[in-house]
């Protein structure tokens, strides 16, 4: 009997080995960082079994230190390759988001929801549910109601509202650009940059539409806080909240994820050359093309 059971625990431990990582990474954890085992299981929504059995398997591939009396610590700080063997185990949740998404704009998704009927609905486990449902209230898509219920936030969830943000956008970034406050982050539009040109070289076809919208949303945040103008960069920070839940909805192609880093690259790099009135140009014609671009919304 413990042989039969024994596959579907070693499955668990890796894909929350893989999430340890993940987080460790998002952390910017270093060196002899010690890796909490409650802190992990409250994290994740699991009781800290199965994440002493990930901590284990990390510890087996070399990534983390056992410490007497103090546990599990990092050996060095995570790297991107070291999350590689891990590349699968995500998707199980960014499936569940996905479906989730399109359930609720297709209008299948009330505005209530209890955790036992999204367990029967989608045939999940309700940790690998709880787990969704945090990352969606980080996300302010979604948030806990008294008891289990849960309550899905306002959105972009109609093609009036989806328009009406975007005309919202096109009144306030571009010109964020020449505001007489603006002040170029140079480091950070290069870091950017690199980013960008990453997925134009080929990383589009690996990127997750979750991933894409980080890196969409940090660079429409970036020129926002680089204004100077704090309501301007509250604006768009507030608008890239609404517009969260549409990228587990992504209905356009990796294709797309390529054309709008090309745009983006372009506007660093007019900003990187000091050609402000350029940028805020090149800004509007980019936002004018991904607001002909409509999501699929229920009737």
């Amino acid at each position: 009997m413990p042989q039969k059971q024994r596959p579907n625990s070693s499955k668990l431990q890796v894909r929350l080995a893989g999430r340890i990582l993940t987080h460790a990474k998002d952390q910017e954890f270093g060196a002899g960082a010690w890796l909490s085992e409650n802190a992990l299981a409250q994290a994740f929504g699991v009781s800290r079994t199965p994440i002493r059995g990930a901590l284990a398997v990390l510890s087996k591939r070399g990534l983390v230190n056992v410490v007497p009396r103090r546990g599990y610590v990092l050996k060095r700080a995570v790297r991107e390759q070291d999350l590689e063997p891990y590349a699968d185990t995500e998707s199980e949740d960014d499936l569940l988001a996905e479906r989730m998404a399109a359930d609720r704009f297709a209008g299948k998704l009330p505005d209530h929801v209890s955790e036992a009927d999204l367990m029967r609905r989608y045939g999940v486990a309700r940790g690998v549910l709880v787990r969704v449902l945090r990352r969606m209230a980080q996300d302010s898509v979604a948030e806990r109601r008294d008891g289990h219920g849960w309550q899905f936030l306002p959105t972009l969830d109609s093609l009036q509202l989806h328009d009406e943000s975007y005309r919202f956008r096109l009144l306030i970034e571009p010109s964020c650009v020449t505001e007489p406050t603006f002040r170029l982050d140079v480091a950070g539009a290069r870091r950017l940059h690199e980013e960008h040109a990453a997925i134009v070289a080929g990383g589009w076809k690996q990127t997750t539409s979750v991933k894409f919208f980080e890196l969409n949303a940090n660079f429409h945040e970036f020129i926002a806080g680089c204004s100077g103008n704090r309501f301007a960069h509250q604006a768009i920070v507030h608008q890239n909240r609404l517009r969260r839940f549409l990228s587990y909805n992504w209905v356009y192609g990796t294709q797309r994820m390529r054309d709008s880093s090309s745009e983006h690259l372009e506007i660093l790099n007019r900003l990187l050359e000091g050609d402000q009135e350029q940028a805020a140009i090149l800004l509007r014609l980019h936002l004018l093309g991904a607001s002909r671009l409509k999501p699929r919304f229920g009737t």
